[in-house]
């Protein structure tokens, strides 16, 4: 993917981001100068976004969202908003805006991610100050990512209990894995023959952790995949 529809998908995120903040901002909200503000905001960003034409890099369901009233967003949209912060997260580190990508049990900051873009000016000023990282960066970066959205796939596999365990043996399968991945400098050194995630093994996760964790490899791999051409949107 060029570098200007990577940055232009990386402001129309952020603006989306930022309305579904405001819809947080006014749930169980009573003070009529607080909600007024509100509003304004909202109608500022919508307009910043549809004069700059960033509302075409929004998905069809995003834009869907982002264009009802303050205060509409069901807590599915919310969640989906806040997540989104991950794939933010990856298109800034990509455009060379943050330094790294944190380690796959550990969120991106959101606040550090909106103070990154340029909302409410014009799209040229955003685009001159990026700049897109080298192919072998990036595609090392998808291949971690790569790493991590198998182990969650295989996770899955192993909690549905397929009798997949009874045919293979995916412990060993793991652990062969994890080592490959450790040699070649993908991850880090696997704890009992495991990808190592919250210092244990990913078979250990909690429901709670897996969450989490679902979310950040999930929407970092699909960010990567479509930086890389893979897929289509996201």
């Amino acid at each position: 993917m060029e570098k200007n529809t990577i940055a232009l998908r990386c402001l129309s995120l952020g603006g989306y981001i930022v309305r579904g903040e405001l819809d947080i901002s006014v749930r169980n909200q009573e003070n009529k100068d607080f909600l007024k503000s509100a509003n304004e905001l909202v109608e500022l960003l919508y307009s910043w976004m549809k004069k700059e034409d960033l509302l075409s890099y929004l998905t069809s369901e995003e834009l869907e969202s982002f264009s009802k009233p303050l205060g509409k967003w069901d807590n599915i949209e919310i969640i989906k908003s806040i997540w989104k912060n991950e794939s933010l997260g990856t298109l800034l580190w990509a455009l060379s805006l943050i330094p790294q990508i944190p380690p796959y049990d550990n969120l991106f900051v959101p606040e550090r991610l909106i103070e990154n873009l340029t909302l409410f000016r014009s799209k040229e000023y955003f685009l001159e100050k990026v700049e897109l990282r080298s192919e072998e960066e990036i595609k090392r970066e998808r291949n971690i990512a790569e790493y991590w959205f198998w182990r969650l796939q295989v996770f899955d596999m192993e909690k549905r209990d397929e009798g997949v365990s009874e045919k293979i043996n995916l412990k060993d399968i793991i652990s062969s894995v994890a080592e490959k991945a450790y040699f070649e400098g993908y991850l880090p050194k696997p704890i009992d023959g495991d990808f190592p995630i919250l210092g244990k093994p990913f078979r250990d996760i909690t429901l709670d952790e897996y969450l989490i964790i679902s979310y950040i490899i999930v929407e970092r791999y699909n960010t990567f995949n479509w930086i890389c051409g893979y897929r289509e949107n996201y």
